[in-house]
This record gives structure tokens, sequence and C-alpha cells, in this order.
């Protein structure tokens, strides 16, 4: 049901409903937040890039977190290279990140692959021979590309 009035919200292409959109991103109910997101991703508003990299700098869920990166991803603005970037990037003693999800780093890593900048290459490039698979695999996959 929920799914289904998020559909019909991304339909109008109203103002006012895609700033319930925005609100929504704010919901208590991770599930609530979490669609929210993904029409977010799918209708590219503008000033969804500034919410969404302002989730995923915040968010301490790493549903929130994730669903912000595949619409960063769907997005495909390069103004969200940057804080993708950090979210892959390796954990430091001062990091702002609580805990580096491998979900969360594969996601990212994914939506970076989705944007079409010469910036993404470099940032992935970092990352040819990380820890985790998925990040590797997709690395590989950009910085390769013909």
């Amino acid at each position: 049901m929920r799914r289904a009035a998020f559909h019909l919200l991304e339909s109008f292409h109203d103002e006012h409903l895609i700033s319930r959109l925005f609100d929504y991103v704010k919901h208590p109910d991770s599930s609530v937040a979490v669609a929210a997101v993904r029409s977010l991703g799918r209708i590219k508003p503008a000033g969804a890039v500034d919410m969404l990299v302002s989730l995923i700098d915040s968010a301490w869920e790493k549903e929130r977190v994730m669903a912000a990166c595949q619409a960063l991803g769907k997005i495909a603005d390069p103004a969200a290279i940057e804080p993708l970037a950090r979210l892959i990037a390796p954990r430091g003693l001062f990091s702002r990140h609580r805990s580096k999800s491998p979900l969360v780093r594969a996601a990212a890593a994914s939506a970076l692959a989705q944007i079409s900048h010469p910036k993404v290459a470099k940032v992935l490039a970092r990352h040819l021979e990380d820890r985790d698979s998925r990040v590797r695999q997709i690395a590989r996959e950009i910085v390769n590309r013909p």
C-alpha cells in the first residue's frame, strides 16, 4: 500500500507533493524513509542531491544510507562523487561514519559507477585492491572501461 502511494506521488510532479517526499526522508519509520528516498531517486527533483548527501552523512541505519546511495546513483549528479567516495574510503581514526558496512560500501561504489564523470575512475582506482570483492569488482570494471 505504501509503495503504491509513493509511486502515485511520483507521477504528479507537484512541488507540494515533492516537498512531502523530502519530509518523509526524515520519517522515524525506516521503511517510510527508504521508500521516500527511492522515490527521490526516480523523480530526481531539484534539491534531492543535497538532501541525500545530508542523509548519508548523518543517518545511522545502513538501510537509509544504502537507499540514499542508490538514489544518488540514479540521479548521477557529479556533486555526489565526493560524498560517495567518503563512504568507500578506508575508515580513519577520526572518521565521521560510525561503521563502514560492506553493504554500504558496495552501494556507494555502485552509485559512483553510475555517474559519468572522469573523477569517478580516479576515485575508484584507489579501490582496485579493496578488501571487499564487490567494491574491488566495481572499481576494476570502471577503471578498465574503454
